[in-house]
């Protein structure tokens, strides 16, 4: 069956523009012969296959051997393959023609039986009409509801007991930090706008990535009270999900001997630029689901995101150690939204404004970890670099700082929080790219250090946890028989409703009116997802789940999704109503355990959230109904599959997760479910090419034997082919001479300076028969001087399919101060007194220059000089830390004689901010000289100023100035 691809000037962000639906509705129609999108369902078959049913269980059709009769059935699993269950007798199915031919056998099911018609679909297999499971409940007792409405028996075991042991003990903790294992090529999950066609071999519907602007890692940290283990493993990946946090469970289970289910959090920065194609997408559907932003299902793929985040989790446990544990949350962290800020238009201003910090530190009280959780995006860069984005520039302020602080490494998580509503700032300043990345790490850092540093640590503390799992349906969600109405595509399913979910239903409208809202039947866009999954369930879509946990005297509640601020705090008011949870100790978080796309209100109402400090305006009481709700439209609503009950839904299945936690006696809505399993897609292995040995590490550009600081440089080589390089890239590291030797250094992180920090980037081009590697090298303005080189670590396949190390090494270079150093001298100044500003000269920002034979192609700076100021702006000397006035020469000259030379108690340099080009609180710095008693007589004179920094970068200038 032929599927759609998207042009890529349909996409945009993470999903087609609303007025591109009715061009995908045409398409559909090309590719599924549906009559989608038409205003009046067709109700005509292709040909009549009612007939081919006998509701009576006529025996005659059975077959010669079947002497016994039909077969008796409870469950549509029961029947044969071509069978299906009628009046607790098994009898043959219709025909059909293929998966796309669902609608007639939607029709011949409506003649039987409503519930067969609500679960028609055609199986591609058999070619006969089969009614699809909805819920476990469908299926025997051993089994669940997978795979896009089909039985599967469940191969787990969750009779297991929790990670821990007998007895309260003193606390112990592991932390680990292992590079995720994928290759360079590999799509990035986030948005639809990378979507492309047959742009390497590692991506199917988005493009490969060219790079990676640091090393992606997967975090996790363990803690051990004695009777009861919990484990956080930070991902860099859009979104974690349920059939991961499974996968993960069970290899775990195998390691252990326990059931992490209740004592795993699996969590994802939602950096925009990470790894991707592990969600189970349906691998038959009508358009390439993946062109929306995480491309399509890679079994491969997912088996290396298990294997990575298992072996995080082992280097984890065997990382236990004796430990102090300490958390705060720190109220109205963020009022002035230089961190992060509420964009979601389409409501009124809402955001908590908190911020959770973690430190776990070993038993004689030093950092071992730390970790940081406030609501954002990760949606700065959009190119096809890797890069953890806006989380991982937080990552890496908050680790600088500490290695300051603390002289030593100290690994930090970043855990999001309510984030679906919030952006990433950082761009008050005017910083771009990977430059804004640190700048925002760089306050975050400022605004977190004094509650780490004065954090109150245990090592006694509780430790619980709970895991909730339910079952997602059109009814389990509260819709009416007739509800939810089918809008302008799609009609023709079972009672013209969205059985199945729909996407996009608002499009990218927003209404920004509070009294007013949209109202169902939504007639602007809302893709149908039984229009995209060919009338079935799409299953990753038809279960989730929710954690509870305890951490000391801290409740976390995990949501499965991108929550909105305005949902988090639903939660954490009905948890302290229903069950007397203490906001104030509480922490809801989002992008944890699976992910089913936004979650916005269905309609919240109550008084304003309780956090001190908070900068949210108004109560929700104070506006209209639906003013904080999935129906004021924006990306928030339209990229949510369930609708506008989904809100509640999602906050009552919170509440008996919460109630289980409790003890309380808790009625659940549903049976219990299964956890996530689909059945292992079957695909080739993606090849890895040989390199001729004789080639690989073949320098192809060397660096210049002298570089300047704040000056990029590349050097580039002959390595393997991207499969043989894995995990993601060549290990690059810069070493400085050290007497005759080259030894290594270390990041401002304290962490070894190599490829894997966020120190250069790493990119790949095929240039015929070879693979060719380049760094992209750049320092800032008070990098040591000295000498230093680069040296390689990679691996190639050789002839004999080998996989196999090599190294290369590049010439040395000289790394040597900047002479650019900018004066800018007040012409205006009396004399003799002299004025001026001084700064390092501007940079560029970074461009990403792809072409043909090179797509990862850059060019510009691309780290930071000032947390203040962009590149494209003069960074200040700051006075008395990269200038002082013995740094400062001012003479006065008339025909070349010297008339005034200034000594360092003449000159004063100071910094403060000003307003620079329409910007406000910007730093910049001035100096003045002033010799007492000096007389200046008429005459023209030369000014020159001459500036060596602490860091011995120079600059001078010289001006004319006239005195009448």
């Amino acid at each position: 069956m032929q599927r759609l691809k998207f042009p890529t000037s349909l996409m945009r962000s993470h999903l087609l523009k609303t007025y591109l639906w009715p061009t995908l509705c045409i398409a559909l129609l090309s590719v599924s012969s549906l009559s989608a999108c038409s205003d009046e369902a067709d109700n005509s078959a292709d040909k009549d296959v009612s007939s081919d049913v006998d509701p009576e269980g006529d025996a005659g059709d059975i077959g010669e051997d079947a002497d016994t009769g039909p077969a008796a059935c409870a469950l549509q699993r029961d029947c044969g393959p071509a069978e299906i269950c009628v009046d607790a007798v098994c009898v043959e199915a219709p025909a059909c023609e293929g998966v796309d031919k669902w609608k007639s056998c939607l029709e011949a099911f409506t003649e039987i039986s409503p519930d067969l018609a609500r679960r028609a679909s055609c199986d591609p297999d058999t070619l006969h009409c089969r009614a699809v499971c909805l819920l476990d409940d469908d299926c025997a007792d051993d089994e669940l509801c997978t795979d896009n409405g089909r039985c599967v028996a469940y191969d787990g075991d969750i009779t297991g007991e929790h990670p821990g042991g007998d007895a309260r003990a003193p606390l112990k903790a592991g932390v680990s930090n292992t590079l995720m294992n994928f290759p360079i090529g590999l799509s990035q999950g986030g948005y639809g706008s990378r979507m492309a066609t047959n742009h390497g071999r590692y991506v199917e519907s988005l493009s490969a990535t060219d790079g990676i602007m640091e090393g992606m890692f997967a975090r996790t940290f363990v803690l051990d009270n004695g009777e009861r283990q919990l484990m956080f493993i930070r991902l860099p990946v859009v979104f974690p999900t349920m059939a991961l946090h499974e996968a993960v469970s069970r290899k775990l289970q195998e390691l252990t001997g326990k059931d992490w289910r209740e004592s795993l959090v699996l969590t994802g920065t939602h950096t925009h630029s990470g790894p991707t194609r592990f969600w189970h997408l349906p691998g038959d559907a009508a358009v390439s689901l993946g062109s929306f932003g995480t491309d399509e299902f890679s079994q491969e793929v997912f088996g290396w995101m298990v294997e990575t985040t298992v072996e995080s989790a082992q280097a984890a446990l065997d990382d236990l150690s004796p430990a102090k544990f300490g958390w705060e949350i720190v109220e109205s962290f963020d009022n002035d939204d230089r961190i992060a800020s509420d964009r979601w238009g389409g409501t009124p201003p809402f955001d908590d404004n908190r911020m959770l910090l973690f430190r776990i530190d070993d038993a004689q009280g030093t950092p071992r970890a730390v970790m940081v959780s406030f609501g954002s995006h990760g949606t700065v860069h959009s190119k096809n670099y890797f890069t953890n984005d806006v989380p991982g520039g937080i990552e890496l302020g908050v680790e600088r700082a500490l290695a300051q602080e603390y002289g030593q490494f100290v690994p930090v998580f970043y855990l999001n929080e309510n984030g679906g509503s919030m952006s990433p700032r950082g761009d008050h300043w005017g910083h771009e790219s990977a430059e804004r990345f640190e700048a925002v790490g760089h306050e975050l850092a400022i605004r977190a250090l004094p509650a780490i540093r004065d954090m109150d640590m245990k090592d006694d503390i509780a430790l619980k946890g709970v895991t909730h799992r339910f079952p997602i349906t059109y009814e389990t969600i509260g819709y009416g028989p007739e509800e939810w109405k089918i809008g302008a595509i799609g009609k023709g399913s079972h009672n013209n409703v969205y059985n199945y979910g729909a996407l996009n239903c608002l499009g990218s409208s927003e209404d920004d009116d509070p009294a007013t809202y949209f109202t169902p039947p939504i007639t602007e866009g809302c893709l149908p997802v039984h229009l995209l999954n060919h009338h079935r369930p799409a299953s990753l879509f038809a279960r989730s789940q929710i954690s509870v946990l305890q951490l000391d005297e801290l409740t976390m509640i995990t949501l499965p999704g991108e929550s909105t601020m305005e949902l988090g705090w639903q939660v954490a008011r009905e948890a302290r109503d229903r069950y007397g949870v203490d906001p104030l100790k509480g922490w809801v978080m989002g992008y944890a355990q699976d992910h089913q796309f936004y979650l916005s209100p269905t309609n919240l109402r109550g008084e304003l959230p309780v956090y001190p400090g908070i900068s949210t305006p108004k109560a929700p009481d104070e506006y209209p109904d639906f003013a904080f709700s999935w129906l004021q439209g924006g990306y928030e609503a339209g990229l949510s599959v369930w609708g506008w009950k989904f809100g509640d839904f999602m906050v009552e299945r919170a509440m008996e997760a919460v109630g289980t936690f409790a003890g309380a006696d808790v009625e659940y809505a549903f049976n219990p479910i299964f956890p996530s399993q689909f059945s292992p897609v079957e695909q080739p292995k993606f090849p890895v090419d040989t390199s001729n040995a004789a080639q690989v590490g073949t320098v192809v550009t060397q660096p210049p034997a002298t570089v300047a600081r704040m000056t990029p440089i590349e050097f580039a080589w002959v390595g393997g082919d991207p499969g043989a390089e894995m995990p993601q890239a060549p290990k690059v590291a810069l070493k400085k001479k050290v007497g005759a030797e080259f030894e290594p250094i270390t990041s401002l992180n304290l962490r070894p300076y190599t490829n894997r920090q966020a120190t250069m980037l790493t990119r790949m081009r095929n240039n015929g028969d070879n693979w060719e590697w380049v760094v992209y090298w750049e320092e800032i303005q008070n990098f040591e001087l000295g000498t230093y080189r680069f040296e390689v670590e990679g691996h190639y396949m050789n002839a004999a399919g080998e996989r196999t190390p090599y190294q290369v090494q590049s010439e040395a270079f000289e790394v040597v101060a900047v002479d650019d150093i900018a004066v800018t001298v007040d012409a205006e100044s009396p004399l003799p007194v002299v004025r001026g500003v001084l700064g390092y000269a501007p940079g560029t920002q970074l461009s990403f220059d792809s072409t043909s034979d090179d797509r990862g192609k850059v060019s510009g700076n691309y780290r930071m000089r000032h947390p203040l100021v962009p590149l494209g702006q003069s960074a200040p000397l700051l006075a008395d830390e990269d200038i002082d006035p013995s740094g400062v020469s001012v003479t006065i000259t008339d025909s070349g004689s010297g008339v005034i030379s200034f000594d360092a108690s003449d000159i004063t340099v100071t910094t403060a901010l000003e307003a620079v080009n329409g910007r406000a609180d910007v730093p910049v710095t001035r100096f003045e000289a002033e010799a007492p008693g000096a007389v200046i007589v008429p005459g023209t004179y030369q000014v020159e100023v001459s500036v060596t920094d602490a860091w011995g970068n120079t600059g001078s200038s010289t001006i004319e100035v006239t005195v009448d």
